[in-house]
């Protein structure tokens, strides 16, 4: 059998999985920069050296910061909600 015969059996049906995408493979806690004041701002991404544009379905794997078993990052702790988030109006 022709590969190309069977090509669009092998592809994703849903086209976003087939356009272009970024992707930094190199993603994990010390590749990131946040603001000290506001942890939720990411001020900058390092490392692109293996950066790419691909389908999004060829990058499909987990991210290294889910894995990542490298030194602990002081100073990114996770950011302390107000007790009262719940009830606080939506604008603040």
């Amino acid at each position: 059998m022709c590969y190309l015969d069977i090509l669009s059996d092998l592809l994703p049906q849903d086209p976003n999985l087939l356009r272009p995408s970024f992707t930094h493979p190199d993603f994990h806690m010390e590749n990131i920069f946040v603001n000290p004041d506001n942890p939720s701002e990411i001020t900058a991404i390092l490392d692109w050296s293996s950066a790419e544009i691909a389908p999004l379905v060829v990058q499909a794997k987990p991210l290294e910061m889910i894995e990542y078993e490298g030194p602990q990052v002081e100073g990114l702790e996770r950011p302390k909600l107000p007790a009262d988030l719940a009830a606080m109006p939506d604008a603040e």
